[in-house]
């Protein structure tokens, strides 16, 4: 086996197991039993266990992340003195997870997400530490466009949309296992077909909602969340 081919077989079994298994369950013997390599070869191409974790988020999620902030930096330009609308931020954070996530090959990387979502023992550091600089842009935008929201609103909020696209991408109703009151038409269209336009409209009205507790006075380029 060529050595890229290798270190990406050794991340695409890495990535099943620790889906199946959860990471502290899955020990580096097993990746390596699997993936039909020595331990030599995990020590080679990713230094340690740790190494070989990073890497597995670092390949979904880095090109994800440079593309949020790609569409966020054009957006911004084009607005030029004027902050872009919620919708654009909305469209420019969900779509590209929208886009790169529901893939066939990142099922197991989705069933992975969604137990360090429901677990945060499982190297939930590890997604704060690939998603901060994303968090902190975005956080810092959608607060230029929303000045009536208070910080600690706003953070709730971009939390809750968060987590709206999460459980779209992981999809927690296998076909089989799907609730009663959810036909196969309504189970399509919210797991595998939800058109873009629909979820921007649905997430840019929970962002743009009025509160009731007055807007703090820091600026939204200070005290974004680390």
């Amino acid at each position: 086996m060529e050595t890229t081919d290798t270190k990406t077989h050794l991340l695409d079994v890495a990535e099943r197991l620790f889906a199946e298994q959860g990471i502290d369950a899955t020990s580096l013997r097993r990746i390596t039993s699997q993936a039909d390599v020595n331990l030599a070869a995990v020590h080679y191409h990713f230094g340690s266990k740790e190494g070989l974790i990073q890497a597995i988020f670092a390949r979904r999620l880095d090109p994800l992340n440079a593309d949020r902030l790609r569409r966020l930096n054009a957006s911004e330009t084009a607005a030029g003195d004027t902050p872009p609308p919620v919708e654009e931020l909305v469209e420019a954070f969900i779509a590209p997870a929208l886009k790169r996530l529901r893939k066939r090959e990142s099922k197991h990387f989705m069933k992975l997400m969604g137990r360090i979502y429901s677990d945060p023992s499982e190297m939930h550091e590890v997604i704060h530490a690939r998603f901060l600089e994303v968090g902190r842009r975005f956080i810092a935008a959608f607060g230029r466009a929303l000045p009536h929201l208070p910080h600690e609103e706003l953070v709730s909020r971009f939390k809750f949309l968060v987590g709206a696209m999460v459980m779209v991408l992981v999809d927690p109703f296998p076909r089989e296992n799907a609730p009663p009151t959810l036909d196969e038409t309504h189970y399509d269209l919210i797991t595998k077909e939800t058109p873009l336009n629909h979820f921007v409209t649905f997430l840019s009205a929970g962002m743009r909602a009025p509160c009731s507790v007055p807007a703090s006075p820091k600026t939204w380029d200070e005290g974004v969340p680390s």
